[in-house]
């Protein structure tokens, strides 16, 4: 588990997956923030 900064990156993925730029996390649904995470997967650095 780790924070992800708010970036422009998450900017646009929240705008791709939940429509709007702020992220709220209960107005999305199961699908969209497993996507959402999986994007974040592919673009962030991990350990």
């Amino acid at each position: 588990m780790g924070d992800v900064p708010q970036s422009h990156l998450t900017s646009l993925l929240n705008l791709q997956f939940s429509g709007s730029d702020e992220f709220k996390p209960y107005d999305l649904s199961g699908e969209s923030a497993y996507l959402m995470l999986r994007e974040l997967k592919q673009h962030l650095p991990s350990e």
